[in-house]
């Protein structure tokens, strides 16, 4: 059967007690992808991807992956949820990104509070809970014990459809002083949702929306007093909190947050390779001999090499998450720490994938002419979500991490200013 935006209803979801195999969650992806085709301009008009598209996602399971199996999720790991990613991606880079930021939290969620919390913020297993990482507001401490929150939050990826929302805000205590940024989550209906997302050279159709709080009260146990941004359970403390037996859950954050752009990136490198392909077999040369170009030698060098590329990319993805989830296992069976050694060799892998499918975009794109270029076109379109991929602020950690790369292996002094653990999140916070 094939599962389309009209009959995907019918498919065996998460009202079934049958769990789908990883192979049936990917061939749902591939079977959805190219319904979103004729539809880019829609999505990136509207700010996000549509309704049934939406509900569609929801029937094929995708926003279950991650959700543990406790609540009525498929309890899988970061190496299926990727595939799934990159498979939308290859059609529509926008929809995948609001798709992945929204149901990728599940994992930090469940990673940042213990297992007895999870069924109040975890209110549905189609969980979709944006998370940004930089402070903008402020929970205002109540004689309760309860908090306050205000403050208006922009780029939160998966707005349209969250469930949940967590971020980090500024503690303002009774006495008036202020603290550190602590961990915080809240409810849909906590919000009003800003629809001010579109303006940018890519990713405009990806529901990067704003978020606004206005005196919105958060109850202290979904706040977290800790720098959680680097937290990861610890299995050997028995007074560490418990949090199930999915792997996923044992992880680290800052790695699997740059596996998600990654995956994006490499579904949108794939898509522009269908197109290059396409026209391939139906436009000629633009210098003589004139000829198709898919008979010309240059035409298929070039398409040669970005193919070979996207498969490093992929090798590359497909091996840091494996190769996290089984590191997140070891922690999980207290056999051996997840070391922040590891989590910034992962997450500088990830970084890897984004600068090869960019690097690669370049040769379609000098190649392909300049009616690639004019607005609707398939290309234009690719080469402008990978380009905002590019721009993410992530893409900027690279070298504090690799000084601390090398203060990790050779001891070397670092923990200062020039140190991404030592510096980056705790005096000043970031954004996702």
């Amino acid at each position: 059967m094939t599962l389309t935006l009209e009959n995907a209803a019918s498919a065996e979801n998460g009202g079934s007690t049958q769990i789908p195999t990883p192979a049936e969650l990917i061939r749902r992806a591939e079977e959805i992808a190219p319904t979103l085709l004729s539809r880019i301009g829609e999505t990136e008009k509207r700010g996000y991807y549509a309704q049934d598209t939406h509900d569609a996602f929801l029937d094929a399971g995708f926003c279950r992956i991650l959700a543990p199996r406790e609540l009525g999720g498929y309890g899988y790991g970061i190496d299926v949820y990727t595939k799934v990613v990159t498979a939308i991606a290859r059609a529509c880079p926008s929809t995948a990104w609001c798709m992945c930021f929204g149901a990728a939290h599940a994992i930090n969620i469940c990673t940042m509070y213990e297992q007895d919390l999870w069924p109040e913020i975890i209110e549905s297993p189609d969980f979709i809970s944006p998370l940004t990482v930089k402070p903008q507001g402020e929970l205002v401490e109540q004689e309760d014990g309860s908090w306050l929150l205000s403050g208006t939050y922009d780029y939160c990826s998966g707005a349209p459809y969250a469930t949940a929302f967590s971020s980090q805000a500024i503690p303002v205590f009774r006495d008036g002083t202020k603290g550190k940024p602590v961990t915080f989550v809240a409810h849909r209906k906590d919000w009003e949702f800003l629809d001010n997302w579109g303006n940018m050279l890519g990713l405009n159709g990806s529901g990067s929306q704003s978020l606004k709080f206005v005196n919105t009260r958060i109850e202290d146990r979904f706040v977290i007093h800790k720098e959680v941004l680097t937290l990861q359970p610890d299995p050997r403390d028995p007074e560490s909190p418990k949090h199930g037996d999915n792997p996923a859950y044992y992880g680290r954050y800052l790695s699997f947050l740059g596996m998600e752009p990654a995956a994006v990136a490499l579904g949108a490198l794939k898509g522009a390779l269908d197109y290059y392909a396409d026209q391939m077999k139906k436009r000629t040369t633009m210098r003589p001999p004139i000829g198709l170009r898919s008979e010309d030698s240059d035409y298929r060098r070039w398409y040669g090499t970005v193919l070979g590329q996207a498969s490093v990319a992929e090798s590359l993805l497909n091996d840091i998450t494996q190769r996290w989830m089984e590191s997140a296992r070891l922690n999980m069976l207290g056999e051996k720490e997840f070391s922040v050694e590891d989590d910034i060799r992962y997450l500088y892998t990830a970084y890897e994938v984004i600068k090869i499918c960019w690097n690669a975009m370049d040769t379609l794109w000098f190649s392909t002419g300049s009616s690639s270029a004019q607005n609707g076109n398939r290309m234009q379109y690719y080469f402008r979500e990978i380009a905002a991929i590019r721009n993410h602020a992530l893409n900027t950690f690279t070298d504090l991490l690799t000084r601390d790369l090398c203060d990790r292996v050779l001891g070397t002094p670092g923990d200062g200013a020039d140190s991404f653990y030592g510096n980056s999140f705790k005096n000043t916070g970031t954004q996702r």
